[in-house]
């Protein structure tokens, strides 16, 4: 097992991906009747999968064939469309019929006054649009510089990271493969993850190498010496 091989505990497992212990006891037993729904179940394979480095689609499709494909939704059926009455309709097609032909007597008899009155030559002489001004020119807005250091970090595979950036958590969850995340700061910078080899680490463009830390594995900048790594001895965790 990936985990044992490791030394990984179930608390630790549990702490870094929110899953309940007596949940990934029963993932990896493949006891499954105690999971409340199928959709929870690969959730939280695909987060323990991501923090140990394993291939997630390789474990759906081990599920896939534990339990089946998942159920397809029912089809909708098609709304019954109900026959309106053909008497009922001859009458409102009558109805319009007789309106339309009263509109169009209307209108007929106001073009004829309009006509005569000589009305129609004054109000299409006296309305003249006025050209409208072209729009002014509207600048494009300039970026402004990032100012600080520049800390970039490269998913090679599925990982689990947490960053902090002078003192406060940036980013905690999982980068998927072919990620790649910017954080500028001032003064600090840290990530923890449980898979150091499936990142890439630079400060200002200068790669930094890992700090050993227990189970879990920690870039730093600046790597200060005097300063010395805090490990949580119950789980194997680095100290935020």
């Amino acid at each position: 097992m990936r985990r044992l091989q490791r030394n990984l505990t179930i608390e630790f497992i549990s702490q870094e991906t929110r899953i309940q212990p007596r949940l990934i006891k029963a993932m990896e037993e493949e006891d499954w009747k105690v999971f409340p729904a199928r959709v929870y179940l690969e959730g939280f394979l695909r987060k323990y999968a991501a923090l140990l480095g394993l291939d997630s689609a390789d474990m759906m499709r081990r599920l896939a064939q534990s339990l089946g494909q998942p159920e397809k939704p029912l089809a909708i059926q098609p709304e019954v469309v109900r026959k309106e009455d053909p008497v009922k309709e001859t009458e409102d097609s009558s109805r319009r019929s007789g309106g339309i032909l009263i509109l169009f007597g209307i209108l007929l008899v106001a073009g004829v006054y309009f006509h005569n009155s000589g009305m129609t030559k004054s109000v299409f002489s006296r309305a003249r649009v006025s050209p409208s001004p072209p729009p002014e020119p509207v600048a494009a807005p300039v970026a402004a510089p990032l100012s600080g250091h520049k800390f970039v970090v490269r998913a090679k595979q599925s990982v689990w990271t947490r960053v902090i950036v002078d003192g406060r958590v940036k980013f905690e969850g999982i980068l998927p493969p072919g990620t790649e995340k910017l954080w500028t700061g001032e003064s600090e910078f840290r990530l923890v993850t449980g898979y150091p080899a499936a990142v890439d680490v630079f400060a200002d463009e200068e790669p930094l190498s890992v700090i050993e830390g227990g189970n879990a594995k920690l870039f730093r900048w600046p790597r200060d010496r005097s300063v010395p790594v805090s490990v949580n001895k119950s789980t194997g965790t680095l100290a935020p």
